[in-house]
């Protein structure tokens, strides 16, 4: 068996941690309520380009993608102007979905 030299055992520990560091800012950033709201937009964006006929479950998701944004603003970013313009923007791009029979 090979012996563990002090050299391996500091790389070893440094990775260890840069990987912890790393995953750790991932799962941060994807649970972050910002980064939810762009996905939210994102989608909508991309839902009122692909279709004309929307059905009432389609309607619902939407809503329910409104609904969390504004609870997102609600109760993390009262005060940024970043997150009341994101939440303009799905706004603008829902209501012609949601009008749309």
């Amino acid at each position: 068996m090979k012996k563990i030299t002090k050299v391996s055992l500091i790389c070893l520990t440094t990775f260890a941690t840069i990987t912890t560091i790393a995953a750790t800012v991932i799962a941060a950033r994807v649970s972050s309520p910002k980064f939810k709201l762009k996905q939210g937009i994102q989608k909508v964006i991309n839902l009122s380009k692909e279709k004309k006929d929307w059905t009432e479950e389609e309607k619902e998701q939407i809503k329910k993608i409104l609904e969390e944004a504004n609870q997102t603003l609600n109760n993390q970013e009262k005060n940024n102007d970043d997150f009341k313009d994101a939440l303009n923007t799905l706004e603008s791009h829902s209501q012609p979905i949601l009008k749309k029979h």
